[in-house]
C-alpha cells in the first residue's frame, strides 16, 4: 500500500474516532435507534422523578454524561454519571442547598407502541465499601472503570448545572451570583458573640425551621409568592443581644411575621410580638 494511503487510511480512522467521542458529551457509544437528544431527555425525565428525595430549593437541576446505551428487545440500557441540585438564593447569591456528586446509574427503558419511553428500572450503587462491587455486578466490564472513578466527571456536571441556573434566572429576570455554598461567606451567630447552647436551643425550634441558620436571607417561592426569610443577630456584648427572625415579601418588604428572643449569655427568652 502507498504511504499517501496508509495516511489516508489514519486520518479517516481518527476522525471516526473523533466522532463517536462526540456522542454522550464525548465519554460513550450510542448503538440504538434514538438521537443523543432523545436518550438525554428521557435520562433527565428519570432524574426528575427522584427530586422529592431532597431538601427542596427554588429550581432542579439535572446533569449527566451518558457513557453508553445498548438497545434491548423491550427498550433501551443507558449507563450514564449524572448529578443534581436544587438551587436556592441564601443571601442573595444562587446556590446549591441539596443534591449529589458525580453518581454512576444505569436506566432501563421500556418503549411502547406510541414510541413513548418509560423507565422501568433505576439502579445506582451502594455506598461504601461495597461501592466498586456493586459497579462491577451492574455495568460492562469496558465501563466499569468510568464508573469507578465518576467524581472526574464532576466539574463537567457542575457546568450544565450553572449553565440552568443562569438559564432559569435570565428567565425569571434575576441577576445574581452563582456558585457553591463554599464559595461564599454564611457567617454564624457564634462567631459574633452567641454562646453555642442557646445557638443550637434555637436551631431546634420547630417555629424557626424555615429560616436560615446562619445569619443572612434565604428565599422561598410559596404560592406564586417570593418571600425572604431573614435571620439577625445584634450583639450588645459579654454574649447578651437579640436574635430576630422575620419573613417578609421580596417584592414590597411588607413583613408576615416577626419572632424576637432576648438573650442572657446561656439562656434566652421569647419577646412578645
Amino acid at each position: 500500500m502507498k504511504p499517501w494511503h496508509k495516511l489516508s487510511l489514519l486520518l479517516a480512522a481518527l476522525l471516526l474516532c473523533l466522532a463517536a467521542a462526540a456522542c454522550f458529551g464525548g465519554e460513550g457509544k450510542n448503538e440504538t435507534d434514538l438521537p443523543d437528544e432523545a436518550l438525554d431527555e428521557a435520562v433527565t425525565a428519570a432524574l426528575h422523578q427522584d427530586a422529592g428525595g431532597y431538601y427542596a430549593g427554588e429550581y432542579f437541576t439535572t446533569a449527566q454524561i451518558l457513557l453508553d446505551a445498548q438497545q434491548t428487545d423491550t427498550g433501551y440500557e443507558v449507563y450514564s454519571v449524572d448529578s443534581v441540585a436544587y438551587y436556592s438564593f441564601l443571601n442573595g447569591k444562587f446556590i446549591p442547598v441539596s443534591g449529589t456528586g458525580a453518581i454512576p446509574h444505569k436506566f432501563t427503558f421500556a418503549k411502547g407502541t406510541d414510541g413513548q419511553l418509560t423507565l422501568t428500572d433505576y439502579w445506582q450503587p451502594t455506598d461504601g465499601n461495597l461501592y466498586a462491587d456493586s459497579i462491577k455486578e451492574a455495568y460492562p466490564a469496558g465501563l466499569q472503570s468510568k464508573a469507578i472513578h465518576a467524581d472526574r466527571y464532576y466539574e463537567k456536571l457542575v457546568q450544565q448545572q450553572e449553565t440552568q441556573a443562569q438559564a432559569y434566572l435570565d428567565r425569571i429576570g434575576r441577576q445574581a451570583e452563582i456558585g457553591d455554598y463554599g464559595d461564599f461567606d454564611f457567617p454564624l451567630a457564634t462567631d459574633q458573640g452567641m454562646s453555642v447552647a442557646v445557638s443550637n436551643a434555637l436551631l431546634g425550634l420547630e417555629e424557626l425551621s424555615p429560616y436560615p441558620y446562619y445569619i443572612g436571607t434565604e428565599e422561598r417561592v410559596e404560592d406564586g409568592i417570593r418571600w425572604v426569610y431573614e435571620a439577625a443577630w445584634e450583639h450588645d456584648g459579654d454574649g447578651n443581644g437579640t436574635a430576630t427572625y422575620t419573613k417578609y415579601c421580596y417584592d414590597d418588604g411588607e413583613i408576615a411575621d416577626q419572632i424576637s428572643f432576648l438573650v442572657h449569655g446561656e439562656t434566652y427568652e421569647k419577646l412578645d410580638a
